[in-house]
């Protein structure tokens, strides 16, 4: 099928969603502007008036013919303090269209394979990459 990667790519999207923000009663999004550059996005996910989560986008273009991904260290300390827990959206590059996961698990079946990964950091500081 030529648009299957679609499907995919959309389910993958939806998951992300409904793990950012099905735990948050009432959420509201706001960028952040204070981290704000050409290649990094930051947005705060809120309950009430307090930060829950953030989502941070790394904007550096990364495909299967990139030869070495841009990273880049956040330091979000101010905001969220010292302990952070971080899942990672990650694939072989903005093209990939399978072996694509979600804090460590593949969902190209329709189910998750693999063991969840959820980072955990002490010092407020994250390395984002491509």
């Amino acid at each position: 099928m030529p648009y299957e990667h679609w499907r995919i790519n959309r389910y993958y999207s939806l998951l992300f969603i409904a793990d950012a923000i099905g735990d948050i009663s009432a959420p509201r999004i706001e960028e952040l502007s204070a981290f704000e550059s050409e290649t990094l996005a930051l947005y705060a996910l809120y309950s009430g008036d307090t930060i829950q989560k953030i989502i941070a986008l790394n904007l550096e273009f990364f495909d299967s013919t990139t030869t070495r991904p841009v990273s880049q260290d956040i330091d979000v300390s101010d905001v969220l303090g010292q302990s952070l827990s971080v899942r990672r959206f990650t694939g072989a590059g903005s093209d990939a269209t399978g072996n694509v996961t979600w804090a460590g698990q593949s969902f190209d079946t329709g189910f998750g394979v693999g063991s969840k990964i959820v980072e955990s950091y002490d010092k407020g500081q994250v390395n984002i990459g491509a």
